[in-house]
């Protein structure tokens, strides 16, 4: 997990409150026995010196709650039916039928493979 992308999303106070952010571990034996003193970053360390982790479920409510909170079309399930080019953007028709224009359109193109018979 890239705390430091997560600070510059603006989400890690979200990513402290429902997961868990640490400054440091402290290695044990699988006896439970310390098995060297705990690291511990410095006090207002950045936050790539720090570490933690999160379930997937509640990072993608997170991450989703604050994409439509800013106000930003989501539509799931849809996939790319035409794209035409010109100087000035992109017009995008997609599986249901929509239309759009962009100024910029960042995709990943699906590899089809054929086999002989």
């Amino acid at each position: 997990m890239s705390l430091r992308a997560f600070d510059d999303l603006g989400v890690l106070d979200d990513i402290r409150a429902r997961g868990f952010v640490h400054d440091g571990m402290r290695p044990l034996r699988f006896t439970g026995d310390p098995l060297a003193p705990p690291m511990r970053a410095p006090p207002g360390s950045p936050p790539i010196m720090l570490g933690g982790g999160i379930m997937r479920p509640v990072l993608h409510d997170i991450l989703s709650t604050r994409v439509r909170g800013a106000g930003i079309d989501v539509r799931l399930g849809l996939t790319v039916e035409t794209l035409v080019q010109d100087d000035d953007g992109v017009d995008v028709t997609l599986t249901d039928g929509v239309t759009a224009r962009y100024d910029l359109v960042v995709a990943q193109t699906a590899s089809f493979r054929r086999c002989a018979r």
